[in-house]
């Protein structure tokens, strides 16, 4: 195997999205939660903890959406209420330091947007938080899919829910690492399907933009997850160099407290978690 890094070991390790986002963002963001496992040093953002409720509720929405609904249902209508269970039951496990405003401004979201998308057949909701896992040029890729739904005979459609806003023009998906594997994915699991678009739905704004994406995009994406996963195989091996990337990542960065570019604002930090512990592991790692 050859990596930009030089040749190394093969890698068994499954990689993903999330992984080759956090990795070019930063490296030693990447290193600390993936190969050291260092604990956050940090609470969550109130906008991630939103979002994550926010995906509870959508999910449990089309979850549970009707077999053969009547008349011109909304989503809010006929499943708002286990939406709404969902997304409290988040909120209490995990946002329970949150403000009630952000509690409200969730519940109020959620509402929104399930009351301007009408209810599809339970026939045509073909997964809903679906997780998948296959496997490029020998690099094992995991992921989870927000929703596919079902578009006439020999389509599909694949959507992301997004708290903030989104791309106003559909080519702008092209460079979508995120939707390129979606549709590699959707390929693999639905031969039926000739047609796959793929979508970001912003819940703040109520409006998706969609794509069916070139193959040569999807074909792009899929080589440059596959050289991020070599590059930090060889990382974890001692082959690359670990660099502190500064950024607006920073500002919600889970080990701001332990790195040297930040390390000197006062973040709160979680009771029992070890700052100087953290910095001098840090430090070790950046000057050998």
């Amino acid at each position: 195997m050859t990596t930009d890094n030089g040749p190394g070991p093969a890698n068994n390790r499954a990689w993903s999205v999330s992984q080759t986002e956090q990795f070019n963002r930063c490296r030693l963001s990447w290193h600390l939660r993936h190969v050291l496992a260092m604990p956050p040093a940090h609470y969550d953002s109130p906008h991630r903890i939103m979002g994550s409720a926010l995906h509870a509720g959508l999910a449990a929405a089309y979850e549970n959406v009707p077999r053969h609904p009547g008349g011109r249902h909304t989503l809010w209508r006929d499943t708002g209420s286990l939406a709404l269970a969902a997304l409290n039951q988040y909120l209490e496990e995990h946002g329970r330091d949150l403000r009630r405003a952000h509690h409200d401004d969730a519940r109020r979201l959620l509402q929104d947007v399930l009351s301007g998308i009408p209810t599809p057949d339970k026939d045509l909701v073909l997964g809903v938080e679906h997780g998948f896992s296959f496997v490029h040029k020998g690099q094992k890729i995991d992921g989870r899919i927000d929703l596919v739904t079902r578009t006439g005979i020999n389509g599909i459609h694949i959507r992301d829910w997004k708290l903030g806003d989104v791309p106003r023009r559909a080519e702008e998906l092209e460079g979508n690492v995120q939707l390129a594997i979606y549709t590699a994915v959707a390929k693999q699991l639905w031969p039926w399907a000739d047609i796959v678009s793929v979508g970001l739905y912003s819940i703040t704004r109520r409006r998706e933009i969609s794509a069916v994406l070139a193959p040569e995009s999807v074909a792009y994406h899929l080589d440059c997850l596959k050289w991020d996963a070599d590059a930090a195989h060889n990382m974890r091996l001692g082959l690359g160099v670990v660099v502190a990337e500064q950024g607006p990542h920073c500002g919600t960065c889970d080990f701001r407290a332990y790195c040297p570019v930040t390390r000197a604002a006062p973040y709160p930090v979680l009771p029992g978690v070890d700052v100087p512990a953290g910095i001098a592991t840090v430090d070790r790692l950046l000057n050998p």
